[in-house]
């Protein structure tokens, strides 16, 4: 597993914050998607960060969004993480078993997008990227759920084989730390040996 860069680690946090199974759509993988890019206020429906026509295929993203907190109104490209990022990371979690998503909504539990158009929105901007789109359209109906892999990596962020290494480097260091102790007892021991020896040496010619 690659090491992951700052947004993704800030991306693996909000899924595992926002991925615990409650009532509802809440782990639902396009609402968590919502939330992050929202940096996690939940969103009204009808003014959703994305939008979407699955009949024929269309994404949209809001190009920004009123912050109330700070009462500024924030750019989605330049303040927000991009869709792609967040797409790409999720997918990557996924292959590398650490998150799974799980088809188990149905059709009337979702939000009827087949009207949908916001093709004269100039609020809205239409996602092309066949990838991003792909990935709502595949799982528009699944929730996510996150593991107790991705938890305990989330703690220092480093792999089961980057802590193995650690440890076998610092077994190392130990052994090696050790044997230098053992070798300079040993050449003490032999200079001391020595000593005596011209000692000896030195008593027996006066004598």
């Amino acid at each position: 597993m690659r090491s992951l860069d700052d947004t993704e680690k800030k991306i693996v946090n909000d899924i595992i914050k926002y991925s615990q199974s409650e009532e509802g759509l809440e782990n639902n993988v396009i609402n968590i998607l919502k939330r992050i890019l929202s940096k996690g206020k939940k969103v009204d429906s009808n003014k959703a960060i994305l939008k979407y026509n699955l009949k024929k295929g269309r994404v949209w993203i809001e190009k920004e969004y009123k912050d109330s907190e700070n009462n500024s109104t924030n750019s989605i490209i330049e303040n927000v993480v991009p869709i792609a990022k967040i797409i790409s990371c999720m997918d990557y979690l996924e292959k590398m078993n650490l998150i799974s998503f799980v088809e188990y909504y149905y059709e009337e539990d979702l939000e009827d997008t087949s009207q949908i158009d916001m093709s004269d929105r100039s609020d809205y901007q239409e996602i092309k990227d066949d990838k991003i789109k792909k990935f709502i359209f595949d799982n528009m109906r699944s929730g996510i759920f996150d593991t107790e892999h991705l938890r305990d990596y989330s703690k220092d962020y480093k792999t089961v084989e980057q802590r193995r290494h650690e440890d076998e480097i610092k077994t190392m260091n130990k052994e090696i730390k050790w044997a230098i102790i053992a070798a300079s007892i040993a050449t003490f021991g032999i200079i001391v040996n020595v000593v005596i020896s011209l000692i000896d040496l030195m008593c027996n010619r006066i004598h």
